[in-house]
């Protein structure tokens, strides 16, 4: 377990590393300039410009500025933004709290009814409710998250008038985007709980306890379940980690504060160490969440315990 685990963080470093590294490389050696760009529109002059860019550290090498900015991220540093002069650390987490919960109503939405759609396309399967379910999870999985979230604007708030159709305020506006994220992510979910249990139903050990007369309903508990719901732990923790990285499409489409719409901003401003901080921040989202699925993993399947 011991050598899994020195393996399993050595690989989450490695990718961290190498997302830093590209997000730097990609940003920063694309052709332009985002300070001239945003200057020129105020009507700087090209001495303003260039006293902007040297007291920024931006004409020094490249091979300088990317060791100073890992050199930052190591102290929680991500520079300062080129729009406002504010942190990145400090700009991200105003936003933090919007998209965590956005992220953590989705994901209960998106975990309960993954669940539940894949217990009945594999316990139902060749039923009604079975097909029902592998119906709802390929609609999950094939159509565009913006399309879903207008239907359900034009239905729950321009038709009925159930809730809000933007904005971030109480519960009633957290509902339709958690509900329409929530859904688009449970497919994932589902599609796999499904595959998983299936394949547990035809396992050897299956067999070998319906012939010692275990009752249908002990099987599936002690069992089925068992097996067939150990691969959901990954698929649950890589949406964790998608939805804390930030849901550009669901706030931009619901007008919310978040991470995702910082994203669509920043881009859009060509504020470029804010868009490098949010990719790196998922990056780091991503790896850790995975990491700790996959010791989660090893810890609920004794086949991947590994003594060193």
């Amino acid at each position: 377990m011991r050598r899994y685990l020195i393996r399993r963080i050595g690989s989450m470093l490695l990718v961290m590393w190498l997302v830093v590294t590209l997000a730097f490389a990609t940003l920063w050696l694309l052709p332009g300039d985002a300070i001239e760009a945003q200057l020129l529109i105020g009507g700087a002059t090209e001495e303003q410009i260039e006293a902007r860019r040297e007291s920024l550290g931006l004409d020094d090498p490249a091979p300088i500025r990317y060791l100073r900015y890992l050199s930052g991220l190591l102290h929680g540093d991500m520079g300062r933004s080129l729009l406002t002069g504010q942190p990145v650390t400090q700009i991200i987490a105003q936003q933090a709290g919007a998209t965590l919960e956005l992220a953590t109503a989705s994901l209960v939405v998106a975990t309960v009814l993954g669940l539940g759609l894949g217990l009945l396309s594999a316990g139902a399967d060749g039923s009604v409710a079975g097909s029902a379910a592998k119906w709802i999870t390929s609609l999950a999985l094939s159509t565009p998250i913006y399309w879903t979230g207008i239907i359900a604007i034009w239905l729950f708030s321009v038709v009925l008038g159930w809730l809000p159709a933007i904005g971030s305020g109480d519960l009633r506006h957290l509902v339709l985007p958690a509900g329409v994220l929530g859904f688009h992510v449970a497919g994932s979910i589902a599609r796999v709980t499904g595959a998983g249990l299936i394949e547990a139903k035809s396992g050897d050990f299956v067999t070998v306890a319906r012939a010692k007369g275990l009752r249908a309903d002990a099987l599936w508990l002690r069992h089925i379940l068992r097996v067939g719901l150990l691969p959901v732990i990954t698929i649950v923790a890589l949406q964790l980690g998608f939805l804390l990285g930030g849901t550009v499409i669901t706030e931009t489409l619901f007008v919310r504060r978040g991470i995702g719409r910082l994203l669509m901003d920043a881009i859009l401003d060509r504020d470029l160490p804010v868009v490098q901080g949010v990719v790196v921040l998922g990056a780091i989202t991503y790896s850790v969440t995975n990491a700790l699925a996959d010791l989660l993993y090893a810890l609920a399947d004794p086949r991947l315990r590994v003594d060193g």
